[in-house]
């Protein structure tokens, strides 16, 4: 766990029905936090939607499944490249496999 402390500003009658919901405490706020951000998930989730049912990406060719099985049966995984992956010099990303 991370320990955070924050400073919360409400007008008093927000702040004073909170408190006596029991919203404040550590736990409803993880909750209330939590919940935050399986909504914005789903957001953005929605937003992919839209964007793939305007933009379909194509179908693979074949060629296109066999090297990914090709690659498959190579590679167990590769070194990861991307930038905001360099912190983890062990991190790994798995190589796509097609379904069988």
């Amino acid at each position: 766990m991370t320990p955070l402390e924050l400073t919360l500003t409400l007008p008093d009658p927000l702040a004073e029905e909170a408190k006596a919901e029991g919203l404040l405490t550590p736990e409803e706020l993880e909750r209330i936090v939590r919940e935050a951000l399986q909504a914005k998930r789903i957001e953005r989730l929605g937003k992919a939607h839209e964007v793939l049912a305007t933009n379909p990406i194509p179908p693979m060719t074949p060629e296109e499944i066999q090297d990914l099985a090709v690659n498959d049966l190579l590679f167990d995984g590769y070194a990861c490249v991307h930038r905001s992956c360099e912190a983890d010099s062990n991190h790994r990303h798995d190589i796509a496999r097609p379904k069988r």
